[in-house]
């Protein structure tokens, strides 16, 4: 059963490694082509006043999965570290996520990617189990960390998707395997 309207489902995300990979290459793609066929303006509008625009995903994304690479480094340096949260609608507007350069965006969403995918690959079965405490009091294992940066990468490829109008050609079901 899905989780949300991006179609993920974490039941069936196995290996989330590899899915985070196959998003390095979609959203490079996805802001090249934008920028290309509707020029930059349009990856830094945004479609409505509480809606990000596509490069403020995209960005948003990077330090998303960046954050989530940490709090798996915590956890598996500490035991049972708490786990802050994060205010990401404050971040995108002091980051100033609308103004960066598209090209250094996909570039650090393909590293960020790299290094939390290559962590996620070396981790034995006893540490996908090791956990943090989350905010809410509630225990946050890493395979939990890990699906739920899955599920980030996911469901802003289909953010930005649906901004482009083009969901389809951008769904993970149509992409073809790395």
């Amino acid at each position: 059963m899905a989780l949300c309207a991006c179609g993920f489902d974490a039941d069936e995300t196995r290996a989330p490694s590899r899915l985070l990979r196959s998003f390095s290459l979609a959203f490079q793609c996805l802001l090249a082509a934008t920028e290309t066929d509707l020029g930059t303006e349009s990856l830094r509008t945004r479609p409505a006043p509480d809606v990000w625009s596509i490069l403020e995903y995209a960005a948003h994304c990077r330090d998303a999965l960046a954050w989530y690479e940490q709090r798996i480094r915590l956890v598996l340096s500490s035991d049972r570290p708490r786990l802050n949260p994060f205010d990401w609608d404050a971040a995108c507007e002091e980051r100033c996520y609308v103004d960066e350069d598209p090209g250094d965006v996909a570039a650090g969403l393909a590293v960020v990617i790299t290094t939390l995918a290559d962590l996620l690959d070396d981790l034995d079965d006893d540490s996908w189990m090791a956990a943090g405490i989350g905010s809410d009091g509630t225990e946050r294992r890493i395979v939990d960390l890990a699906g739920r940066a899955a599920h980030e990468g996911q469901h802003h490829l289909h953010d930005i998707g649906r901004i482009r109008g083009d969901l389809g050609e951008w769904d993970r079901g149509e992409q073809d395997e790395p």
